[in-house]
């Protein structure tokens, strides 16, 4: 069974009680030790402070970034686009296309080339391909509208990748889930166990909307919880009330 919008209101203590929240990207802000750039749309951590933008205890590059995502506008891209970079030792992360929201990892001909499967030589990484934006649209039941637009609030979740030749089973690489803690999106095998850092992210404003940093490896729950608390507080009470009826639903069907 699904787990309910409700319940990860009760857990949001657990998965935000370290999470930066930006709520306005349309103009520079400082929350704690964190930084907004508006005009280079980068959040990135002030002097001696990167323990706050991600994990620097455990030298793996890990964290989470929650954000907002104006699904009416990303339907209308012709044309890839990143959508998040993490800028590490090696620069990766979402992209949109045409076709909907992949992963990317640069190459020497295309910065943002696509990357979708399991990498050479991994045979235990699962990836979820190309996510139709449509799909999103029609399928999900956490999309919420705002004035005349969808949205969805997401968490990527990033580690090093899952490479069983490395001993890194166990990891995600990057991970979409929203806020029923639902893979929307996935690649285990996209990252570099070389990645023990993170410098700053970078956003696309013109399809995100708000963004929060949990310097951390969430959980699947707790990953929705932290996508949750991006969502406006009418809209959250509309959406709770829609997750309890879809599981009356699915409780009568049974």
């Amino acid at each position: 069974m699904k787990k309910t919008f409700i319940t990860l209101l009760a857990l949001a203590g657990v998965a935000t009680a370290t999470t930066t929240k930006f709520t306005d990207l349309s103009q520079d802000v400082t929350v704690g030790n964190l930084v907004w750039n508006s005009t280079d749309g980068t959040i990135t951590a002030t002097t001696g402070h990167a323990a706050d933008l991600y994990d620097s205890v455990s030298a793996k590059g890990q964290s989470s970034l929650s954000f907002t995502l104006n699904l009416t506008q990303a339907a209308t891209v012709t044309t890839d686009v990143a959508l998040i970079t993490i800028d590490s030792e090696n620069d990766y992360g979402i992209k949109l296309k045409s076709t909907g929201i992949s992963g990317f990892w640069p190459t020497k001909d295309n910065p943002i080339d696509d990357y979708n499967g399991r990498g050479s030589n991994n045979t235990l990484a699962e990836y979820s391909g190309i996510v139709a934006i449509n799909d999103i649209l029609t399928g999900n039941e956490t999309v919420y509208t705002l004035g005349s637009d969808k949205l969805i609030a997401l968490t990527l979740v990033i580690d090093r990748p899952c490479d069983n030749n490395s001993g890194n089973g166990n990891n995600v690489g990057l991970t979409l889930y929203d806020v029923n803690g639902e893979r929307v999106w996935y690649c285990e095998a996209l990252g570099a166990s070389s990645n023990t850092s993170i410098s700053s992210f970078k956003l696309n404003t013109d399809y995100i909307t708000s963004a929060a940093v949990t310097p951390a490896l969430l959980s699947a729950s707790q990953a929705g919880s932290a996508a949750a608390a991006l969502i406006p507080e009418p809209t959250t009470a509309t959406l709770s009330l829609l997750a309890l009826a879809g599981l009356a639903a699915r409780r009568r069907r049974r």
